[in-house]
């Protein structure tokens, strides 16, 4: 019989104790009295990172997978009269940081 323990998280607000780690130009900050997180600020050419601070299992004891789901719910604001950027990105990695070459060109998703 497969066995695993839930791991759930929720970030209503972002702040420095949010479990978040903060790489690149990615901060936290409040706009309007909404507290919100940025990846990146208005200057081109710019990459911010947010990763959970902790690892996510993904195997268990016999190295099965572990079934995994998820749900988001967010906003982008692009700045007016500004090419847009990349996007969003959900993904698991096994470092943290910004490696070298991780501009928007070498982004895979499978």
């Amino acid at each position: 019989m497969l066995q695993c323990s839930a791991i759930d998280f929720i970030f209503k607000f972002f702040n420095s104790t949010t479990n978040l780690l903060l790489y690149g130009n990615a901060i936290t900050q409040f706009q309007h009295n909404t507290p919100i997180l940025s990846l990146t600020n208005s200057y081109p050419d710019q990459i911010g990172r947010a990763l959970y601070q902790h690892k996510i299992p993904m195997k268990n004891n016999a190295s099965s997978l572990i079934p995994f789901s998820t749900s988001f719910i967010f906003a982008m604001s692009p700045a007016r009269n500004r090419f847009p950027g990349h996007g969003f990105v959900f993904l698991f990695s096994p470092v943290t940081g910004i490696p070298e070459r991780s501009r928007a060109q070498y982004a895979v998703l499978c």
